[in-house]
């Protein structure tokens, strides 16, 4: 509040407890509604471009069993080739991801590929792990006891780490051969899901066989392939 005074000077007048009070209140209160409208705005743009994990809680990934995955590129950019009349037809980086996918597994012992298919911008397959024992007969995966602590790091010999391996590998090479140092080439993430019966195991194997003359069906098309 302002006291114009007798000689027409201006004095600062100390302010109220009152008027302290309502605009500490005034502040506070308008802080809140801009922190919540922030936060609430922040909760929708990540739920929205969150990417959920698609992995069975406290299921041991490294475990004996068949495992369907599927890897994609960066984007969804069609590098690996191209489909003519139901065919895959391999460009030169398909052919670079071809051999260091077959690579993948000569260099592990406990890994078999059942089936797969490199396709314009993913890549399709059916891994096995077989670490001591036999798979449980007709490819049946009975779930674990749950784990009483979920481990946070990546087990060796599991899924998880054929496909970091392959990926990192695929990508030194290509990227020396398109001369790109350091770009990327897939994505961070990649689906896998358990096996659990012979029927599912067919179904899969026949959606794997079939993808290359369904490509334009497919939920990866992009509308393109590799030049």
């Amino acid at each position: 509040m302002v006291d114009i005074e007798a000689h027409g000077h201006a004095s600062l007048q100390r302010p109220s407890p009152m008027t302290i009070t309502a605009g500490c209140i005034y502040n506070i209160i308008a802080a809140c509604f801009v922190k919540i409208f922030r936060g609430d705005r922040n909760d929708l743009v990540q739920k929205k471009y969150r990417i959920e994990s698609t992995r069975l809680k406290n299921w041991d990934y490294s475990a004996n069993g068949y495992y369907f995955i599927t890897i994609c590129t960066h984007g969804r950019a069609c590098l690996f080739g191209k489909i003519m009349n139901g065919n895959m037809i391999l460009s030169d980086i398909g052919k670079i991801v071809l051999r260091e996918w077959n690579e993948s597994f000569n260099i592990r012992s406990e890994l078999f590929c059942d089936c797969f298919v490199i396709m314009p911008n993913h890549i399709h397959a059916v891994v096995v792990i077989k670490n001591t024992h036999d798979v449980e007969a007709h490819c049946r995966v009975s779930l674990q006891q749950q784990c009483k602590k979920p481990v946070a790091v990546r087990r060796p010999k599991s899924v998880s780490s054929f496909v970091a391996g392959f990926k990192s590998s695929a990508t030194k090479q290509i990227n020396m051969f398109r001369k790109t140092p350091g770009m990327a080439l897939w994505q961070l993430r990649f689906h896998d899901h358990i096996i659990r019966n012979v029927n599912e195991l067919q179904r899969i194997r026949q959606y794997i066989l079939n993808n290359p003359v369904k490509w334009q069906d497919d939920k990866f098309y992009s509308g393109g392939n590799a030049p």
